[in-house]
């Protein structure tokens, strides 16, 4: 019998756009990331309106269909739709 787990990774990074990913400016975070990432299903990127188009100087893994990426509503619409093309989801929170 096989037993697998639904593991999600949640992560805050420094930059996060189509071309390079996820990113971020520290270079054993991002190995921790990796990792974290190697064992999840899913993963949710927690990134504002700063950090999206941005890229950190280490990067950490490209966007796909497992990331959903999770900015508020400052965000430039353009950044989020060449986010969404490489299959990642997003979601926009508004403010309160």
């Amino acid at each position: 019998m096989e037993i697998r787990l639904s593991v999600k990774a949640t992560l805050s990074v420094d930059g996060v756009n189509a071309v390079q990913g996820i990113t971020t400016y520290h270079a054993e975070e991002a190995m921790v990331n990796r990792i974290m990432l190697q064992q999840a299903h899913q993963a949710i990127i927690a990134a504002d309106r700063r950090k999206v188009g941005r890229a950190g100087f280490t990067g950490i893994c490209r966007l796909d269909d497992r990331f959903t990426v999770i900015t508020d509503s400052g965000a430039k619409q353009e950044e989020l739709d060449e986010i969404r093309a490489t299959g990642a989801a997003v979601e926009v929170a508004e403010e309160v």
